[in-house]
């Protein structure tokens, strides 16, 4: 196509991204309305799994908005604008809950962490001295805006990864079909 695309990748990915924050949200406040503790649990793990239906969403409409040709560029753009979005109103949302809305849920965490880590000395896996040093950290566990930042930014390197994958596949799908003969319908 001459290096012009059909649907702006950015615009796409940024669209797909919003709507992808926002059915995480959806999920993570129906989870917190069923039982706060589910938002401390591995039950959360499937908000991923809604960023990457919409990340596979990007590729796809990149590769038919383009009538089956996309440049590695253009879907890697728009397939990471879907993380980058995403992740971010679902970060925020985790900072406001855990800092403002809900504080209890941090008090969770380190109740939960100080059974695990009693239990750890109980079966004889760490020591005294390892249990007293993880106590004095659980005391001063905080999740501020540091913590946050990190979780962003460890959550931004695993969706880059993930938009590698998917932008990949989709040229070389692309590729592949553009190399099909052209069908007589």
């Amino acid at each position: 196509m001459n290096g012009q695309t059909a649907v702006k990748p950015a615009a796409l990915g940024a669209r797909l991204g919003l709507y992808a924050g926002l059915a995480c949200l959806v999920f993570l406040i129906a989870l917190y309305a069923v039982r706060t503790t589910l938002l401390i649990s591995p039950v959360i793990l499937l908000v991923f799994a809604i960023v990457v239906a919409f990340k596979v969403a990007a590729a796809y409409y990149m590769w038919k908005a383009n009538r089956g040709t996309v440049d590695f560029k253009d879907a890697l753009q728009s397939v990471f604008l879907v993380s980058v979005v995403s992740l971010l109103l679902i970060v925020f949302f985790f900072y406001l809950l855990f800092n403002f809305i809900d504080p209890t849920l941090t008090e969770q965490i380190k109740k939960n962490i100080s059974e695990k880590t009693m239990k750890s000395f109980e079966e004889g896996q760490i020591t005294k001295a390892q249990l007293d040093a993880a106590a004095e950290r659980v005391k001063s566990f905080r999740l501020g805006e540091g913590a946050f930042f990190m979780l962003y930014s460890f959550s931004l390197i695993v969706g880059f990864f993930y938009a590698l994958v998917f932008a990949g596949i989709t040229r070389l799908i692309g590729r592949d079909i553009s190399l099909l003969p052209p069908s007589n319908s």
